[in-house]
């Protein structure tokens, strides 16, 4: 399964890689980055985080996983079997789903508390 995995923790990256090391995993840092990925591979699933960059963006933007699910939203035919959004903020989060149909909230994916 391809999936692409939107976020800037290296430690949620190390969860993520681990529980699906038998995957093959496209990692994007950036919602330009993961833009990119949407066009250029057949993605399967997509776990999406909201704030990029170190920064609790309340306003969601373009520069953010709302900005990825915006342009989901406008090219559908571009969207994965499955979209997890994975971000702790709840307000984005929430957002973000209204974007995409079918998408599942997912606030603690894989993270260590």
């Amino acid at each position: 399964m391809n999936i692409l995995i939107l976020e800037d923790s290296k430690e949620r990256m190390v969860e993520f890689r681990k529980r699906l090391r038998e995957h093959t995993i496209y990692h994007a840092e950036t919602a330009r980055e993961a833009v990119s990925f949407l066009r250029s591979k057949q993605i399967d699933v997509a776990f999406l985080d909201h704030d990029l960059g170190g920064e609790a963006f309340q306003t969601p933007g373009k520069d953010t996983g709302y900005g990825v699910a915006k342009w989901i939203e406008n090219h559908l035919e571009f969207c994965p079997k499955q979209v997890v959004i994975h971000s702790l903020n709840a307000y984005a989060s929430k957002m973000m789903q209204a974007c995409i149909p079918g998408s599942q909230l997912v606030p603690f994916a894989w993270t260590k508390l």
